[in-house]
C-alpha cells in the first residue's frame, strides 16, 4: 500500500511540475500581447493587436498596414508540446498562407519556414522578435536562398505599445 501511495504522490508531483512548465512555456510569447503602433523608417505604417485566446494556450494576431498599399493579416500562434516548438499559421488579404516554427532563445523569438518560390526554388523565411521590452520590440522578416547560411532582411518593424 505504501508503494502505491508513493507512486501516486510522485505521479501527482510530476503532473503538477509538467503543468507548471507548460504555463511558463505559454508565457514566452506574452510580450507580444497588446495593441501596438508599428513603425518602419521612422514613420507609422500600421497597427497590430495580439490577444491571448483559448485559456492562454494560443495567440491571435490582427495586423493592419496603412494605405497606399493596405495589407491585412491574421495569425494563430501556439506552443506544440509534442515538438517543443512554437508554431504560427498566418493568412492575409493577398491570399498568402504560411506556417512558421521556432523557439524563444537568447532573448529573441525566432520562427522559420521552408517554401518554394514561383520558380520552384527552395527558400527559407524567418521572422525574429528581438529588443523586447514591456513597451516596445523590433521585428524583422528575412529570406534565405542558401538553406539559412545567409539572410536578406526584407522588412524591419518597430513595435510601440499603444497607451
Amino acid at each position: 500500500m505504501k508503494k502505491l501511495i508513493i507512486f501516486f504522490t510522485i505521479a501527482a508531483l510530476l503532473q503538477t511540475s509538467m503543468a507548471s512548465a507548460q504555463a511558463e512555456r505559454n508565457k514566452q510569447f506574452d510580450f507580444w500581447i497588446g495593441k501596438w503602433d508599428l513603425y518602419s523608417g521612422g514613420s507609422q505604417m500600421g497597427t497590430n493587436t495580439v490577444d491571448s485566446i483559448l485559456d492562454g494556450n494560443a495567440l491571435e494576431e490582427n495586423f493592419v498596414e496603412f494605405p497606399p498599399d493596405p495589407f491585412h493579416g491574421k495569425s494563430l500562434t501556439s506552443f506544440n508540446y509534442a515538438t517543443q516548438k512554437w508554431e504560427q499559421t498566418t493568412v492575409d488579404n493577398r491570399g498568402h498562407h504560411s506556417f512558421f516554427v521556432g523557439e524563444f532563445k537568447n532573448n529573441a523569438m525566432v520562427l522559420t519556414r521552408n517554401f518554394s518560390n514561383a520558380k520552384s526554388e527552395k527558400r527559407k523565411q524567418r521572422v525574429t522578435f528581438y529588443n523586447i521590452t514591456r513597451n516596445s520590440l523590433d521585428w524583422t522578416f528575412a529570406t534565405s536562398s542558401d538553406e539559412g547560411k545567409t539572410w536578406s532582411t526584407l522588412y524591419t518593424v518597430h513595435y510601440k505599445r499603444q497607451g
